[in-house]
């Protein structure tokens, strides 16, 4: 191989990890041609330039599939595509850790998977695996309406505390779980509850 890599850059756009995010993760290694895929022939179309001394890179190993079905449908998909570009006498560089597939492809294989799981469950972060809503932020003013709402004997279930608590004008409106799972801990973290 020459010593003079030239870079090729494969992004994938997906909806936790937009092109442009992906774009800054590989400006580092100064692609020389970007090839941005979303259908099974943009996959062919850049496996068909790599050649000795291309060299694919990527922001994240699980982007080099495609990404449609299941988990393991799309980390089979990503295996293949690493195989034809092995086979083609390239490598991949993931951008993010600067791993070589040809050199420590188990770990990329491994988070290239949990990833594959976290973008086929559509986490808001395929990064970090964070799903769900934001936690709520609410006040100390807040959080007191909302304890003596919950100790108040004067309503007979959830239905009727949370109504009681959107009527007194706190938004957003906790919900049931959090209300009986994180009200008390945080309450006491804030010293409102003994």
């Amino acid at each position: 191989m020459s010593s003079k890599l030239d870079f090729r850059a494969l992004i994938q756009p997906v909806p936790s990890l937009p092109e442009a995010a992906q774009t800054e993760i590989l400006a580092r290694y100064k692609p020389t041609e970007t090839y941005v895929c979303s259908e099974p022939e943009d996959f062919e179309a850049f496996l068909r330039q790599i050649r000795p001394p291309r060299v694919a890179v990527v922001a994240y190993a699980a982007l080099l599939g495609e990404q449609r079905g299941r988990k393991w449908d799309r980390a089979d998909n990503m295996a293949g595509m690493k195989a034809a570009i092995h086979k083609r006498g390239s490598y991949v560089v993931e951008a993010s850790s600067g791993r070589r597939s040809d050199k420590n492809w188990p770990g990329m294989r491994r988070d290239g998977e949990a990833m594959c799981g976290r973008i086929s469950q559509g986490s808001k972060s395929v990064i970090n695996a964070r799903r769900g809503a934001e936690p709520y932020d609410f006040s100390d003013k807040h959080l007191g309406i909302i304890l003596r709402v919950m100790e108040s004997r004067r309503y007979s279930n959830d239905d009727e505390r949370i109504e009681a608590i959107r009527r007194q004008g706190v938004r957003p409106v906790p919900k049931r779980t959090w209300l009986w799972t994180k009200l008390d801990k945080l309450a006491r973290e804030r010293g409102l509850k003994d």
